[in-house]
């Protein structure tokens, strides 16, 4: 695992690169490429736990709007940060040995942020 976790941040790192180019850029690549980037967004919206785009709100509430979505993708990265933070600090005033929800914390802002 600690020899393929270097090589498995760079995919995910050009995954979430590549998956917004089509996006951030005005013109249409080759086909080939196009389908490969079409399967690197797929991986990326999974990897970067983007909610919204498995169950949007609409399917729960009605009466939902942009400004809904737009709040919810804003503010549950912070709380879900705000609960692995304060369960990491717990267990260090419980002096606790292992305590993994930093690392958890650290890899979720690898995978959120670029979202």
């Amino acid at each position: 695992y600690i020899k393929l976790a270097p090589k498995l941040k760079i995919i995910i790192t050009f995954t979430q690169l590549v998956g917004g180019f089509g996006f951030a850029l005005a013109f249409k690549f080759p086909e080939p490429y196009t389908s490969f980037v079409d399967g690197l967004e797929s991986i990326t919206e999974t990897l970067s736990l983007n909610i919204l785009s498995l169950a949007p709100f609409e399917c729960y509430y009605s009466g939902t709007n942009y400004f809904t979505n737009l709040v919810f993708s804003t503010v549950y990265p912070v709380v879900l940060s705000v609960i692995l933070m304060g369960l990491h600090a717990r267990d260090q005033a419980q002096k606790t040995e292992s305590s993994p929800w930093f690392s958890i914390f650290l890899a979720l802002t690898y995978l959120i942020l670029p979202s």
